[in-house]
């Protein structure tokens, strides 16, 4: 789980051929630098992929914006990947001191001394 905000969102589409026809799967890749991380990456920037439809639970990430990001590695021939979705409560913040304190210390953070 941490706090970020979005460099890039790019989204990719790749096209299958089944039995049933041809299906258009898409998904986006948002390279996110963290600012803040309480459970996961301890690292200035990681990369999530997020479903390319927010009608199956796809993150609309948008550079510039800041989203808290639940995410889970993939597993099977994705493990490396950092996967994301609505469904997990990922979702765009604003913050207030409020909303900060709710989520208790974080692990890292941006320029601290580590």
């Amino acid at each position: 789980m941490f706090v970020g905000t979005v460099l890039s969102a790019t989204l990719q589409r790749k096209t299958v051929t089944t039995y049933r026809g041809t299906m258009v799967f898409s998904r986006v890749r948002a390279t996110i630098r963290v600012d803040r991380s309480w459970k996961g990456p301890l690292r200035d920037v990681v990369e999530v992929v997020t479903n390319g439809e927010a009608s199956m639970c796809g993150v609309d990430f948008q550079q510039g914006l800041r989203y808290l990001v639940f995410a889970a590695r993939e597993s099977g021939e994705m493990k490396a990947t950092l996967m994301t979705s609505i469904c997990n409560g990922s979702r765009r913040v604003r913050w207030t001191a409020e909303a900060i304190d709710s989520l208790g210390p974080p692990s890292w953070m941006r320029g601290a001394a580590q």
